[in-house]
């Protein structure tokens, strides 16, 4: 597979689950991101930024590697 850059890769992470009175209140599909880009150095893409508007969006954390800036997220639904 070829990416081209920026693009965004996606994992299915599994169920998380909010729980009340000992029962499951509410299930919700977690979702891992990474954004990767050319532009090392930056804090966090626009993208990641974007991303992070969402309501159940967290952000992991930045790394470079490979002549590549990666962001890492998870969203929640």
């Amino acid at each position: 597979m070829k990416l081209k850059y920026p693009c965004i890769v996606y994992t299915f992470d599994g169920l998380h689950q909010i729980k009340a009175d000992n029962k499951n209140y509410r299930t919700m599909g977690r979702y891992g991101i990474t954004v990767i880009s050319t532009k090392i150095g930056v804090l966090m893409s626009p993208i990641a930024e974007k991303i992070l508007e969402l309501s159940y969006a967290n952000y992991g954390r930045h790394f470079d590697a490979d002549g590549l800036a990666h962001d890492t997220l998870d969203i929640f639904f």
